[in-house]
């Protein structure tokens, strides 16, 4: 059973990675060299995705990493549903680039996974497919 549960963990993983994205970003320096930016994310799948972290990463002219910003994008996002939110870095001065990614609460898998509905005719033939 443990097998089958992770199996359909990593499913979940994959569809809200693919699922939820960002569809734009970007960000500038302000007058004090400190990052800022914006980004839009859209939900693509067919749940409520809850408490959807963002990290940016900053690099230096040479790409050296300098250091990770986190914060929380978005607290519901609705399936459909388009979301704008911004960020401001104030310990990081002067990047020369940066890189956006998503992060996920890990309610949001067990969410995916209530929603699928599995039954037991699907574990019996998770089983006998890994025979």
């Amino acid at each position: 059973l443990q097998d089958f549960y992770s199996a359909k963990c990593i499913d979940a993983i994959f569809e809200l990675y693919t699922g939820v994205k960002i569809s734009y970003w970007d960000w500038k320096t302000d007058y004090s060299n400190e990052p800022q930016g914006q980004a839009w994310i859209i939900n693509n799948t067919n749940i409520t995705i809850k408490n959807i972290k963002y990290i940016v990463s900053y690099y230096d002219g040479s790409h050296n990493y300098i250091s990770d910003d986190t914060g929380t994008a978005c607290s519901k996002l609705s399936p459909g549903e388009k979301y704008r939110f911004t960020f401001y870095t104030s310990h990081v001065k002067s990047p020369s680039s940066a890189n956006l990614k998503l992060d996920f609460a890990s309610s949001n898998v067990d969410a995916i996974i209530s929603s699928k509905g599995y039954t037991e005719d699907d574990f019996i033939n998770y089983c006998n497919n890994i025979n």
